[in-house]
């Protein structure tokens, strides 16, 4: 994953790369979910 700042935007982007025999789709909704939960800092949550 890399993250860049938009200043003109105030806002993060991000970028996720890999192939689909690395991560399949319930991983990637996986790590979607846990990406939003540290976003939200909900992080303490997560196993």
């Amino acid at each position: 994953m890399v993250s860049a700042y938009d200043a003109p935007h105030k806002r993060i982007v991000s970028l996720l790369l890999c192939h689909h025999l690395v991560l399949d789709h319930t991983a990637l909704e996986v790590m979607s979910d846990e990406v939003q939960a540290l976003m939200l800092g909900e992080g303490h949550k997560l196993p």
